[in-house]
């Protein structure tokens, strides 16, 4: 059940994550339909109806109710090429018998005797004159063939009528020349004969003109009359089918896409390729002109501050449980953040996570060991002060370069002088030196270290930490990315401790400003000197 809830989430953080390109589709298959509607030739549909009537030499004397099988064959018999050919001789029409036929469908109306005629034509006109016209066409074929069975049985009739009037007159003639017992026999002969000269009689004068006339076999039920709109295309019902068609699509590609899609962008995911370490901390997006400036500083209420404090929380409970290294000898915890990659984050991480453990009331000391791009002195405004490299090259007392920024527990130790080469200095044991002196002298000790995959300067400082932190940012870092920073820092003698997933759409994650003070309400601002 839990896994059916966390699959369901994820599927709908999917198609939120993929909105665009699932709205675009859906928008492209509106378009497509309507295009098509309007090149599309309207159509228009004439109804006829005409009612079978039973047609027999009997049908005129007497009623007969039409059986099923007859209706059915009459079916056929309006839909045939002949009915259509008379019907392209009526009107005058271009087409041949099959393709007139290709728009005329004839249906019969369930337990009745009616067949229904519909005609589909480019031209409202047309389509009525068609429909009417194989109504009546089908109703003169019908009574033509009626006619023409009902002459040949009159003359069947006629020769069994001369045949019994021979036979008539001979027996008449033996009783007239006969005596005794034969006289009664040839009576008999002659009054069944009687008989049959009258049914013949009766049903010769049936058949003939204008009791024949009569076998018309059916009638126009109900005509057809001038369709007051075209019944395709519908612009309305195809615009509805192409927007539907498009958002299946649509999300048919977003599940694609995500299965090709290599970008982090859920959770679940990212701590898979972590090999099942924990995601310590969710950075909601934080950009515009807000970008570069330390958020737990300028908006200490916000979302983004408490997912720091979050963060920081996460760190010190994970410190605690850490049995891995002994801190005692040494003094404060020692953690280490970085990416995979550039531009994922991984300095704003540093400072704001410094921030927030600083106003916990821990000691905190964070270090910019990026020694190629160092940023940790622009962001908290300290221009270009000499530190690590520096100290790290000439052997200085690092103390001296450990600067205060004015906010209570903080102190910055700045990359200082881009070395040529940083990772040796980084490897050196006067590195160990340096990190063993700045631990004792803080409890948390945090390092902004150079992208793991970029260079080999984090690596050196990966067995001199209790934790090393891996930022990855929502829908920038790649999944294999991350994996094989894992990797390197395993190789190197250290242990992931867990992620730090930044930049994350708040939207689709928990954080809210439903429980928040106002963040311009009494609040007292810090700056950085």
């Amino acid at each position: 059940m839990d896994s059916d809830v966390i699959d369901l989430r994820g599927q709908s953080l999917l198609l939120r994550r993929r909105w665009r390109s699932i709205a675009l589709m859906t928008i492209l298959g509106l378009a497509a339909a309507l295009a098509l509607a309007y090149l599309q030739t309207p159509t228009f549909v004439a109804q006829a109806e005409v009612l079978v009537d039973p047609l027999s030499e009997q049908t005129l004397s007497s009623g007969v109710i039409v059986p099923s099988e007859e209706v059915s064959t009459q079916l056929e018999v309006l839909g045939s090429e002949p009915v259509a050919a008379n019907v392209i001789d009526e009107l005058g029409l271009q087409d041949t018998p099959s393709q007139l036929l290709k728009t005329v469908t004839v249906t019969p109306i369930e337990n009745t005797r009616v067949l229904t005629i519909e005609v589909t034509r480019a031209k409202p006109a047309e389509a009525t004159d068609i429909a009417n016209a194989f109504a009546a066409e089908y109703l003169t074929y019908r009574q033509a063939r009626a006619v023409d069975q009902a002459n040949a049985q009159r003359e069947a009739y006629i020769e069994e009528f001369a045949l019994l009037q021979d036979e008539f007159a001979s027996v008449t003639s033996e009783i007239q020349n006969s005596s005794g017992s034969d006289v009664t026999a040839l009576r008999a002969r002659k009054q069944s004969l009687l008989i049959q000269l009258t049914s013949a009689s009766t049903q010769i004068s049936v058949l003939a003109p204008p009791g024949v006339d009569t076998l018309r076999g059916g009638q126009i039920l109900e005509p057809a009359t001038l369709p007051s709109s075209a019944a395709a295309p519908r612009p309305i019902n195809l615009g509805v089918l192409g927007a539907v068609i498009g958002l299946m699509l649509g999300i048919g590609l977003a599940f694609v896409r995500d299965r090709v899609d290599d970008a982090v962008r859920d959770e679940d995911r990212l701590r898979e390729v972590l090999g099942g370490k924990s995601v310590l901390g969710h950075i909601p997006h934080w950009g515009g002109s807000r970008s570069g400036r330390i958020a737990t500083l300028i908006e200490p209420h916000s979302p983004m501050s408490e997912a720091y404090r979050t963060l920081s929380t996460n760190v010190r409970f994970l410190l605690a449980a850490s049995t891995t290294r002994s801190r005692g000898a040494r003094g404060g915890s020692a953690v280490m953040v970085s990416s995979a990659e550039a531009s994922e984050g991984k300095t704003s991480v540093a400072a704001n996570l410094a921030v927030a453990a600083a106003r916990v009331g821990l000691d905190v000391i964070v270090v910019d060991a990026d020694l190629r791009h160092p940023m940790l002195s622009e962001l908290f405004g300290l221009g270009g002060s000499a530190g690590l490299s520096d100290v790290l090259a000439t052997g200085g007392a690092v103390h001296d370069h450990v600067l205060d920024v004015g906010i209570a527990n903080l102190r910055v130790l700045p990359g200082g002088s881009v070395p040529p080469n940083p990772a040796e200095l980084l490897a050196s044991p006067g590195a160990q030196d340096l990190l063993s002196q700045l631990s004792q002298d803080c409890d948390l000790l945090i390092l902004d270290s150079a992208p793991i995959l970029r260079v080999a300067d984090s690596l050196e400082l990966v067995t001199h930490v209790d934790l090393v932190l891996l930022v990855a940012r929502n829908a920038v870092s790649r999944l294999r990315n991350v994996s094989a920073a894992v990797d390197r820092v395993q190789q190197a003698g250290g242990e992931l401790s867990g992620a730090v997933f930044n930049d994350v759409d708040a939207r689709a994650s928990s954080f809210s400003d439903g429980y928040h003070p106002p963040a311009k309400r009494n609040v007292i601002s810090t700056s950085v000197n």
